[in-house]
């Protein structure tokens, strides 16, 4: 194998032998009152901080199961986001429900 560099393991990184080091952990972050919880953990979806239900800045109060459970719902026409529809695949993204971390 020449595409790998000297002295590099052959497994890809997270494998049992080619471990990912994760930086030192710091104090936990409480799910129930961490302001911008959601921004920080998704910072793809949420990248100027607005929609996050964490963030206490909204006119009425939303529990947080309601607005995951909204945001699971959520979905962009690929075609007003100026991304072109694959001919065989769906006209419509999920960007929430489709990533892996969110359980549903």
């Amino acid at each position: 194998m020449d595409w790998i560099p000297n002295g590099a393991s052959a497994a890809p990184p997270g494998h049992s032998t080619n471990p990912i080091v994760m930086p030192p952990g710091g104090a936990p972050l409480s799910d129930y009152n961490t302001p911008n919880l959601q921004s920080m953990a998704f910072p793809t979806l949420f990248p100027h901080g607005v929609g996050d239900v964490t963030s206490g800045d909204r006119l009425v109060k939303v529990k947080l199961n309601q607005a995951n459970k909204h945001l699971l719902w959520y979905c962009l026409n690929k075609a007003d986001r100026g991304l072109a529809p694959e001919d065989d695949g769906p006209e419509f993204v999920y960007p929430f429900a489709e990533l892996p971390k969110w359980m549903y």
